[in-house]
């Protein structure tokens, strides 16, 4: 990534989809202005550590090959959307836990086979993707989310759906 863009004090969005980057350190310093940032498709196994002095409210990194995140992403909560949309998650990541502005998060084929709690706590969230993975619950404190329109769970491992989504009166997409 060009030291360069560091200096483009107007950047909105950069999108660097499908490009083979591997994103280093000197990368975040150069793209740390950017509002939107797009990482689809390069197969990055691996964040860098300082991936938290971000400033960027969107993020896709979609279509790479993340399983983890460093700790200081934890520092990134201006972020509304987060895209791990085919990916190499187990889990939702700890580190998203104090995410209250996050309203789009996109966990789509990845290998979860778990909601976890805090999920639930994420009042602003609208959008819910979490279709083809392993998940066999959903968990009760997901009827906190009163403003989700857009709930994805199809192709998982569900047994049930639990009677209080039918109390959800914001939803307005459910595929099962």
């Amino acid at each position: 990534i060009p030291s360069w863009l560091a200096e483009l004090d107007s950047l909105e969005e950069i999108n660097l989809n499908f490009n083979h980057l591997k994103l280093r350190k000197s990368d975040i310093r150069r793209l740390a202005k950017a509002k939107q940032l797009l990482l689809g498709g390069n197969g990055i196994e691996k964040l860098p550590s300082n991936i938290g002095r971000l400033q960027c409210e969107n993020m896709n990194l979609g279509k790479n090959k993340l399983h983890t995140l460093p700790k200081s992403f934890a520092k990134l909560k201006q972020l509304q959307s987060l895209i791990f949309y085919e990916n190499k998650f187990e889990d939702i990541p700890e580190v998203l836990a104090d995410f209250k502005n996050l309203k789009h998060l996109d966990f789509y084929k990845n290998q979860l086979t778990e909601i976890p709690d805090f999920v639930g706590n994420m009042e602003g969230m609208q959008q819910l993707f979490l279709s083809f993975n392993k998940i066999e619950t959903i968990p009760d404190t997901l009827r906190n989310l009163k403003r989700l329109k857009y709930f994805y769970i199809h192709h998982n491992e569900l047994h049930f759906l639990p009677e209080w989504i039918s109390e959800m009166d914001s939803i307005e997409r459910l595929g099962v």
